[in-house]
């Protein structure tokens, strides 16, 4: 059986869930790492241990995912999946989403929709780069922070 059915599926909706498939693969296959001792000569030897079943979950915009053009996935320290999108944020916890968007009046949504790129600081902090700015969202108080470059100056590269 073809992973992708040549029935209708389009190239873009092909390449989400050849996505979907290898962040499923890389979270539901847990490995034990284990450093043995080599018997002779003291070599650190790395032995991998792996689950004899996988698990996959495909979840998707009919989930409650805010869009389906994902740019970016990082899981949080606590276990909450964040993913940026072309229609913003969203938050996974395992059973539901839950989504952040721009609110064109509200200072204390995220700048943009579109988010190209996203990083998790130790200290828990989302940085969110849209095209409409950088933005700082705290994880634990859901609070978020807007920095925009000058329309008027030249940008620095």
């Amino acid at each position: 059986m073809a992973l992708f059915p040549a029935n209708g599926i389009g190239a873009a909706s092909r390449i989400a869930s050849l996505i979907t498939v290898a962040f499923a693969w890389s979270i539901s296959a847990p490995l034990a790492i284990a450093a043995e001792s080599a018997p002779t000569g003291g070599a650190a030897v790395s032995v991998i241990h792996a689950e004899d079943k996988a698990a996959f979950t495909v979840i998707s915009a009919k989930d409650g995912l805010i869009n389906s053009s994902v740019s970016g996935i990082i899981q949080d320290s606590q276990g909450f999946l964040w993913f940026s999108t072309q229609g913003g944020l969203s938050r996974y916890d395992g059973v539901s989403f839950k989504t952040y968007e721009n609110e064109p009046f509200n200072e204390n949504s995220i700048s943009g929709n579109l988010i190209q790129t996203m990083f998790l600081d130790s200290g828990g902090i989302l940085w969110l780069g849209t095209y409409n700015g950088l933005n700082r969202f705290d994880t634990r108080t859901e609070s978020i922070a807007r920095f925009r470059y000058p329309r008027a100056s030249p940008m620095i590269w």
